[in-house]
């Protein structure tokens, strides 16, 4: 056992315990997909290994205390117990790690809603978009670099092209630009792949803005990540 010790996924009467077998110097995650909570560590920030399985939590996700203001349900917080550590490096939104589309910061003329009680981004039409916060591509600490783009979407209809933009549509850079074409039906999500056009950003607003001039619904979206290494199935 090292001097970390344990890492451990608790809640509620659920707990999952893993030793750690790496040196003092980890990296820690964690994945919320909805009322699904996963925990991982790192010895590299890039191989990630998941402590016991994902968490159900929608017990505090429904929790309505009128005492209590929403915020105390599910913020992201980083605490030691029963020992000393340090944190170097804190990241809030990962780049490389999957985005809920359903979540934006601020969005213009786009919405959420469940499908299937999965939740995703809908009604989006021409010139709508949606701006993520807290976005981190990489920095000195965080030593990675994004080479292209997975877009997870669904379209019954011709499709549109999603122009990305880090900081503002006006003032800001594009950085790629996905088309998503017709995938059978609303209900059918692909994985589109896209080179990135300008790398080498740091954190940032990250802001999803769609073009085709046409009054139909373009398509919706599910999640979207950054890639190192464009994926060779893109090109098959």
């Amino acid at each position: 056992m090292s001097d970390i010790g344990l890492f451990a996924s608790v809640f509620d009467t659920v707990k999952y315990v893993v030793e750690n077998t790496m040196a003092d110097t980890v990296w820690l995650k964690m994945v919320r997909v909805n009322h699904s909570i996963g925990g991982y560590f790192s010895s590299n920030g890039a191989d990630w290994i998941q402590v016991g399985q994902n968490v159900n939590i929608s017990t505090i996700d429904s929790y309505s205390d009128p005492n209590f203001a929403v915020w105390e349900g599910t913020r992201q917080g980083l605490y030691v117990q029963g020992t000393s550590a340090y944190f170097n490096l804190y990241i809030y939104r990962d780049a490389y790690s999957p985005i809920l589309a359903e979540c934006p910061a601020n969005q213009f003329g786009t919405t959420r809603t469940l499908q299937s009680s999965s939740p995703v981004l809908d009604n989006i039409y021409y010139n709508n978009w949606a701006l993520y916060a807290g976005v981190e591509f990489g920095n000195a600490n965080y030593q990675k670099s994004c080479d292209s783009l997975s877009i997870v979407a669904s379209s019954a209809t011709n499709g549109g092209v999603v122009e990305v933009y880090i900081d503002s549509i006006d003032a800001g850079r594009k950085i790629a630009e996905c088309t998503v074409t017709n995938t059978g039906s609303w209900t059918t999500y692909k994985n589109i792949f896209c080179k990135n056009i300008n790398s080498g950003i740091r954190q940032s607003r990250c802001v999803l803005a769609v073009y085709r001039l046409v009054y139909d619904k373009l398509f919706m979206l599910q999640s979207f990540l950054l890639l190192e290494v464009y994926p060779l199935l893109a090109y098959l």
